[in-house]
């Protein structure tokens, strides 16, 4: 039967190919990111050439189902932006307690109810949101468990007028306040004008500090390390970018000339 639906397994993702040859990500199981490198908590198309934990898969997902990262407590990142997803379902991202960002194409065009219910627990959320015509419902991120959201987007639409999307994120900040909720929990930069610092614990992956810094600039101020019994800092490390030689990242040279979002251990 042509018609028939293929299903295709890769990196505990699995994917449903549609009719007209694209995929929808049907459920990341929730071994993604426990124990094994091979099953990182970065769900990504982008990375080194032929390493084994590259989802090379994404570039033809263009849905995603309800629920699909639900209960996925290891995932920490998940990098959308070479796929063509329009929407972000519902509960999409439900119980991701370890999510720290999310990067969705130019295709986006919603961010539905309840997409981050119960996620980033005690954590700070990055979402990047290319397309400045993307909805966002008022109740797609989780405040209870969420410590503070970080939205980068493009705050104009061509004809010089507010964006949905930024209009949508003045609405989440007003219902915060209607419920008595600080409305500064949930922050805006516009996208490719500034980056974000995360630094965190090498060890336990807790959050140090989160620093908004402009495109080019140095940090001159880094946060303090964290003490530990029996343990001596020695040197900040970002291994998502590389130096000149390939080696990620360390000391200084990790919050200096900040060109992305960076996450940074200690």
């Amino acid at each position: 039967d042509t018609g028939a639906t293929k299903y295709v397994f890769e990196n505990l993702l699995l994917y449903e190919t549609k009719a007209d040859g694209s995929m929808e990500i049907v459920q990341c199981l929730e071994g993604r990111g426990k124990g094994y490198e091979y099953f990182t908590g970065s769900v990504t198309s982008s990375g080194e050439e032929g390493a084994s934990n590259v989802d090379a898969m994404l570039s033809n997902v263009t849905s995603i189902r309800q629920g699909a990262f639900s209960n996925c407590e290891r995932i920490t990142l998940v990098n959308l932006e070479d796929s063509g997803v329009e929407k972000i379902p519902r509960r999409a991202f439900e119980n991701c307690k370890s999510l720290d960002e999310v990067i969705l194409p130019k295709t986006i065009r919603a961010i539905d109810q309840k997409a981050f219910m119960g996620a980033a627990e005690q954590r700070n959320l990055k979402v990047t949101i290319k397309d400045p015509d993307c909805t966002i419902a008022v109740d797609a991120f989780d405040f209870k468990t969420t410590s503070e959201v970080f939205i980068k987007g493009i705050s104009t639409n061509y004809k010089g007028e507010k964006s949905i999307c930024y209009r949508n994120y003045e609405q989440i900040k007003e219902e915060l306040k209607k419920k008595g909720i600080d409305e500064n929990r949930i922050h805006w930069s516009e996208l490719g004008s500034t980056y974000i610092l995360t630094f965190e614990d090498g060890d336990t992956g807790a959050l140090i500090k989160t620093v908004e810094i402009d495109k080019g600039a140095t940090l001159e101020n880094p946060p303090t390390a964290p003490e530990k019994n029996g343990k001596k800092f020695d040197y900040w490390l970002c291994t998502q970018v590389k130096d000149e030689n390939g080696n990620p990242l360390m000391g200084e040279a990790t919050y200096s000339n900040v060109q992305e979002d960076r996450t940074i251990r200690a």
